[in-house]
């Protein structure tokens, strides 16, 4: 990780508009149950518009998720 960074390949932002200079975009927000033990997918959805607005073809998008297998299938 210390030889990416230092490279200027690998980068962290939370300025979305950073997104179109990349090729892989990975997504890592928290998912937090809600009180029936749901997962809160808010912060996923919210992120992945984010995303769309400035996607671009050929770029890859990884969800690196908190919660349950399954839970973002649909």
């Amino acid at each position: 990780m210390k030889q990416a960074v230092a490279s200027g390949r690998f980068q962290a932002t939370t300025d979305f508009d950073r997104l179109r200079d990349c090729d892989a975009v990975v997504i890592c927000v928290p998912t937090p149950l809600g009180p029936h033990r749901e997962p809160d997918n808010s912060y996923i959805h919210r992120t992945a518009e984010e995303i769309a607005r400035r996607l671009r073809p050929g770029q890859l998008v990884i969800l690196e998720s908190t919660t349950y297998p399954g839970t973002t299938d649909g």
